[in-house]
């Protein structure tokens, strides 16, 4: 049954701790071009720095963009089905406020730099407008946070004089389908960061060990808890325009593509029609969206920002974590975990090793929840 739920009061608190790095100023280089879409981790450092009163301004840089891939996204956004275009819709919204510098606030400003047509988005003109954009906020000695893989060099880095350097890993960049071709460069990226890094860490215990291995240097284990999470909205906010269940909700919150036990989940899915499952991610290219979009009981509600994904969690009787055990995966450390747990939801993830163990564990996580008539 989709009813709001109270947050829990003692999972919304961040613990406190002094090991998170800041400085007067701050400069950091995320991956991607969706900052502001749910579950991005780099969100929370930027809600730390925005709450920290020692932190003065904070320069966001993600990856240089060119008119040809808005373009794309615009595409994308206007031809794919509803689940699937949402991704591309949130994307290219996000993208646009930030060039007209929507999302920026008194002390946090994105910079996104918007190559000329026909020029390539990285190169020299991307590194020198990175270097102006710092001269003209009038940054002394910043520390800067770097996400691998991200339009960064060690020439770059230097000539912002950095008090310190610190390096983040949220997965293993190079297990994505779509960068085996990049492999081999993304390597000598973290090498390089590695060897910069003042302070290198991850927020994946297998991040830690393998990288570390890797690299020959110990790293550091930063959990997601550690960071703030991003201020919840009040219980009779209206974030939702989807009609709620009259049944039990299982819901799951993350990227379908890849990753998925599809036939696990499906199996689940049609053995218990009388429940709902939600599912808010991208569905474009997804396997498991192929196969579960004609079910009756299975509900698509797309890629999310932020607020609009905490108002669906709250309607969820049992969320779930049905991955695959492959490399990626081990190299992950889920962030929708911690808001499951802010929500007091009942979690159950599903162990490869015992897959029979998953359906029975749904039905004991909702003993108890009748189905309306």
């Amino acid at each position: 049954m989709a009813t709001r739920r109270k947050p829990s009061t003692q999972a919304s608190a961040a613990p406190s701790t002094p090991a998170l790095p800041w400085a007067r100023h701050v400069v950091c280089f995320w991956k991607q071009n969706d900052l502001g879409l749910y579950g991005r981790r780099p969100d929370r450092w930027i809600e730390y720095w925005r709450q920290h009163p020692g932190v003065e301004s904070v320069l966001v840089f993600e990856p240089p963009t060119t008119p040809a891939q808005l373009q794309e996204l615009l595409r994308l956004a206007t031809t794919l089905d509803t689940p699937s275009a949402s991704e591309y819709q949130l994307l290219l919204q996000q993208l646009t406020r930030k060039l007209l510098g929507q999302c920026d606030d008194a002390k946090v400003r994105y910079c996104t730099y918007l190559a000329a047509e026909g020029q390539p988005a990285a190169g020299t003109a991307y590194l020198r407008w990175v270097q102006s954009q710092c001269q003209q906020a009038e940054l002394e000695q910043p520390l800067v946070l770097l996400w691998p893989a991200c339009y960064a060099n060690t020439a770059l880095i230097q000539a912002l004089t950095p008090s310190r350097i610190v390096v983040d890993l949220v997965d293993d960049q190079r297990l994505f389908p779509g960068n085996e071709g990049q492999r081999t460069v993304i390597t000598e990226q973290y090498q390089q960061f590695i060897e910069l890094g003042h302070r290198v860490m991850s927020n994946s215990p297998g991040l830690v060990e393998t990288l570390g291995a890797e690299f020959g240097r110990p790293l550091e284990h930063l959990p997601n808890a550690l960071l703030p999470m991003l201020p919840m909205l009040p219980l009779d906010t209206p974030t939702v325009a989807w009609p709620p269940s009259t049944r039990p909700v299982v819901g799951y919150v993350g990227n379908l593509r890849g990753r998925i036990d599809i036939d696990t989940l499906l199996h689940v899915m049609q053995r218990h029609p009388q429940w709902d499952f939600w599912f808010v991610g991208q569905t474009h290219r997804s396997r498991f969206y192929a196969a579960a979009k004609g079910l009756p009981n299975a509900r698509f509600l797309g890629t999310l920002g932020y607020t609009q994904a905490q108002g669906v969690m709250a309607q969820f009787d049992v969320a779930i974590v049905p991955f695959v055990a492959d490399a990626l995966v081990k190299s992950m450390s889920p962030i929708k975990i911690d808001d499951y747990a802010r929500l007091a939801l009942p979690t159950v993830v599903l162990d490869p090793q015992n897959k029979k163990g998953f359906e029975p564990a749904l039905l004991e996580a909702l003993k108890g929840k009748s189905i309306s008539t």
